[in-house]
């Protein structure tokens, strides 16, 4: 075993042997031995107690269809053909690009062009030709489109809701809205909307009807999966892949040890490996790089899954302490068999289209939007609705404190061409499938 250090504090602390790989005989200790280097101090490497301790291990935890009948071994002959698609840009986010360069007439101009183009596609469910201005007087009721803006630095309310018309009806101008006499409503700051109200005085929109933008259709593409060929099976996890409390990665090393058992056709890992936030980086803990961290763990997934045909699919992360901290975040630079896709990422898996990203942008919209009546329907499927409605992986404007949001790269790396068969969006929410 090894040594005993007596602090000052008289806590007793048991040092890492430098020997520990050699204590590990089995497999599914020879994956944990490789996250736990000799060069790690103490409080880094000392197992967490909680996580060995939990009695949920293994559990399933929500399912969707006739699961309890699935077969989950892959068939060895099929391999899935992966390609990443382009959102609304035409190529896929594939390099890093520069940021913090955006001039604020650049961001007004993609405002406001949003509020043109997806207000032109709700013109239909309207039943207008022509948008009204916000700021038009008049008893009538008039149709308009715009943003929901929130009219002071606080948290949206239903007394602070503003919206905010293009500049080619009303140079850019905003106006209260009043939404007493809506039965439900659901709302976000960025949120582009469609209503028709009453504005008697110039001052106070009155809502009559409020419209989110329609679904986009789902891809034309055809689905090339048949049942002689089977199922892809297709593993998910996201990170951090470490508790809070060391950096030895425990659930990655479980996880890896269930994929070495029975290989899925795909294994999709959504970032961060090394959480900006982790305590022990923020508390400058570490004996060694983040890069070496960083380095150590895509060594070690490589090493431990190289001799089975699983493809391994690496979804980036701006939370990521060594990568880039810009949303739509471009993939790591690692090299290799592993496939490395920008955050967010529209895959197609032989005709199936899967949407995913490392964001938590379900927490975020949480935090800012306001419905009523407040327990009027499924909250977590519906802050989802809101990314097929607003056709957007991040719709949320401004974003919160420590998302640096690229607009331009917002616009065409992060808006949806279709709606995708499959969307994955990890979040410190309750974990559900709808």
């Amino acid at each position: 075993m090894g040594k005993v250090l007596v602090h000052h504090s008289g806590k007793r602390q048991i040092t890492p042997d430098n020997n520990a790989i050699k204590r590990h005989v089995n497999s599914a200790r020879s994956i944990s031995a490789q996250f736990s280097p000799a060069t790690l101090s103490p409080t880094v490497s000392t197992p967490s107690h909680k996580y060995s301790s939990r009695t949920n291990a293994g559990g399933v935890v929500a399912s969707h269809g006739n699961a309890a009948n699935a077969s989950w071994v892959a068939d060895k002959g099929l391999v899935p053909q992966v390609k990443i698609m382009a959102m609304n840009g035409e190529t896929p986010l594939t390099k890093s690009y520069k940021y913090m360069f955006e001039k604020l007439r650049d961001v007004a101009e993609i405002l406001d062009d949003n509020i043109m183009s997806l207000g032109e596609v709700m013109k239909e469910q309207l039943h207008v030709e022509e948008y009204s201005s916000v700021k038009n007087t008049s008893n009538e009721v008039i149709c308009a489109a715009g943003r929901i803006c929130c009219d002071s630095a606080g948290r949206l309310n239903a007394a602070s809701v503003l919206l905010e018309d293009c500049r080619e009806n009303s140079g850019g101008k905003a106006v209260p809205v009043d939404l007493s006499q809506l039965a439900e409503y659901s709302l976000f700051p960025g949120q582009i909307v469609g209503v028709k109200g009453i504005n008697a005085t110039g001052n106070k929109l009155i809502v009559k009807e409020l419209l989110p933008r329609s679904v986009l259709s789902l891809p034309d593409s055809p689905v090339t999966i048949s049942k002689s060929g089977g199922p892809v099976q297709v593993m998910i996890a996201c990170g951090p892949f470490t508790t809070t409390d060391n950096l030895l990665y425990e659930p990655l090393c479980d996880l890896l040890t269930v994929v070495q058992k029975n290989p899925p056709h795909l294994l999709v890992l959504m970032g961060p490996l090394l959480d900006a936030s982790h305590p022990h980086v923020v508390n400058n803990e570490l004996s060694e790089t983040h890069d070496s961290v960083f380095n150590r763990c895509i060594r070690n997934i490589t090493s431990t899954l190289q001799n089975i045909d699983t493809q391994i699919i690496l979804v980036a992360s701006n939370r990521d302490i060594g990568h880039h901290m810009a949303y739509p975040t471009p993939p790591y630079d690692i090299g290799g068999h592993i496939m490395c896709v920008s955050d967010p990422a529209l895959l197609d898996v032989e005709g199936v289209v899967i949407a995913v990203t490392s964001t938590d942008i379900l927490f975020h919209l949480g935090k800012e939007e306001i419905s009523f009546p407040p327990q009027g329907s499924d909250r977590l499927g519906r802050l989802t609705s809101h990314l097929f409605r607003q056709q957007s992986l991040y719709p949320l404007y401004p974003p919160p404190e420590g998302v640096c949001l690229d607009l331009e790269k917002v616009d065409s790396h992060a808006r949806l061409p279709c709606t995708p068969h499959i969307l994955i969006i990890p979040s410190d929410l309750r974990y559900f499938i709808r």
